[in-house]
């Protein structure tokens, strides 16, 4: 796991990440705000493609991704479940260049 990873946030999606690693993905910035309910904002890129995952209070949303494409997708909401928007990003990325 790439150490700029809060350990707090690789407790959270850390599985996620790798898969994005293991995709290309890397880390380009990483924000933690523990005392702001455990908020976090992550900036990966892989070539071309730049995504910003962020969890505010509690849900995922996406950043990097035009607007009309990101209601194509279903990305346009935030989610309560990591799990959920984890598998809708991936769906995403599987499809992008």
């Amino acid at each position: 796991m790439d150490s700029s990873v809060h350990a707090d946030i690789h407790s959270d999606i850390g599985s996620y990440l790798e898969r994005l690693f293991a995709d290309g993905f890397a880390i380009r910035n990483c924000f933690y705000y523990p005392d702001e309910f455990g908020n976090f904002v992550i900036d990966l890129r892989r070539g071309n493609t730049e995504i910003r995952i962020v969890r505010d209070r509690g849900q995922y949303t996406i950043d990097g991704i035009e607007s009309k494409e990101l209601l194509t997708v279903g990305l346009w909401k935030a989610f309560d479940s990591s799990d959920e928007f984890f598998d809708v990003l991936f769906r995403y990325l599987k499809n992008a260049t």
